[in-house]
């Protein structure tokens, strides 16, 4: 009997859209290009990979100052929403699947047919303005741009959604049935290749200091947008202190808003926060492994990477008590009410009493989070993208398999 799978006569050409490197977002940076490599790893001869990444072409941005803000984002629109879309429809004909890694993009999938687009939705925030207009309300350009960017994404034949919690907000808008919508998990970058042990010392102060083993360090990781509620991590940390605990916050991700300084500055806590960007994976491990826990105050996410890294890395983590945290988190994770900075202190001081007072339960609930993080892998969500695109190139049968491949 011959295998129900045709040998093709060239691999199936699959290309990943990724965003640029010029955006900025660092952890679609580093889902996208886990997932890739994840995927060429596991593809072997069925697969051929092409990652597309194209920079950002300066226009504006030649005639004003290197990083300003109006110029880059004059030439971000640009190219998201030229550049990108015309290099793609001049590609279509190569590939026999495209895969929109940032639903932000979405509106890449007007250039290609449904049956051949795959969409990762990782949150519904960039579609505020369109599901909820009364709460977001943005300009007229900016809601004509969410409008082609959701209408692409409403066109895609496949979406993955990260986590249930995003799969369940998707089809509440009614626009998506569940036959098209697959729950893939991300997985979390391998942060343990280099420990705290193999960066030095000295590395690691020049970045945060010298340890003091009195500070106790709290750690957030990830940008400022409203909905991670910095105002509330800020406030935890200056309730934390009012506790007579030396807490100092540590951050990695963007710097603050002229709001968010303005906070700092009225609670004095200018002195216990550290800020850090861009950090390399040996380093933002060995700060994950130096911290005592994470907080994640977040009112909305789509998955949470930052609460499965620290667990990974042997770091408990406080989370707000929303699906998607609670999804990732598991029960392993301790919740907090989103914005209820007391009960948040609270948890904080009981824990910080647990790792001085019970130091061999505070051990088991650092190794029971290591336990619970290792069911998040790249590889896993590799072999499950894989299965699904398996599933839309052969769904028709051999007919369906093989075109395409004619012209190997």
């Amino acid at each position: 009997m011959s295998s129900i799978r045709p040998r093709a006569r060239r691999p199936f050409r699959i290309a990943l859209l990724c965003d640029s490197a010029d955006e900025g977002w660092s952890s679609m940076d580093v889902t996208s290009g886990s997932l890739a490599a994840a995927s060429q790893e596991l593809g072997g001869d069925e697969f051929e990979f092409t990652i597309v990444k194209p920079p950002i072409r300066k226009r504006f941005r030649r005639f004003a100052e290197s990083r300003s803000w109006g110029a880059f984002t004059a030439d971000r629109l640009i190219h998201r929403f030229y550049d990108y879309p015309r290099m793609v429809r001049q590609m279509r004909d190569g590939f026999d699947l495209f895969h929109i890694m940032d639903h932000s993009h979405a509106h890449l999938a007007h250039e290609f047919l449904p049956e051949q687009t795959v969409i990762t939705c990782h949150d519904l925030d960039t579609f505020a303005c369109i599901l909820r207009p009364q709460q977001c309300r943005r300009s007229r350009l900016f809601r004509t741009m969410t409008a082609r960017i959701w209408s692409g994404f409403q066109r895609a034949g496949r979406i993955i959604c990260v986590s249930r919690a995003t799969g369940a907000a998707l089809l509440a808008t009614g626009v998506v049935g569940s036959e098209r919508v697959a729950i893939i998990p991300n997985g979390i970058q391998s942060l343990s290749q280099e420990t705290p042990q193999a960066i030095s010392e000295t590395t690691l102060e020049d970045y945060l200091g010298r340890w003091e083993p009195d500070t106790v360090e709290l750690l957030h990781v990830g940008n400022n947008v409203p909905r991670k509620r910095i105002d509330v991590l800020i406030r935890i940390l200056a309730a934390v202190r009012r506790q007579g605990i030396a807490a100092r916050l540590i951050r990695v991700g963007e710097g603050f808003t002229e709001s968010q300084l303005s906070l700092i500055e009225s609670l004095s806590l200018s002195p216990y926060i550290k800020v850090l960007h861009r950090v390399d994976a040996g380093i933002l491990g060995a700060i994950y492994q130096r911290a005592v826990l994470l907080l994640q105050t977040s009112d909305a996410e789509g998955f949470g990477l930052p609460v499965v890294e620290s667990m990974a890395s042997g770091t408990p983590v406080v989370a707000s008590d929303i699906p998607a945290l609670r999804e990732v988190g598991g029960e392993i994770t301790t919740y907090c009410p989103v914005a209820d900075v007391e009960s948040w202190a609270q948890v904080v001081a009981a824990l910080l009493r647990e790792r001085s007072q019970a130091p061999s339960q505070w051990d088991q609930r650092r190794a029971r989070g290591v336990v619970w993080a290792s069911r998040f892998s790249w590889q896993s969500a590799a072999e499950k993208t894989l299965s699904l695109y398996r599933e839309i190139l052969y769904r028709d049968g051999l007919q369906h398999a093989t075109a395409g491949h004619a012209m190997a």
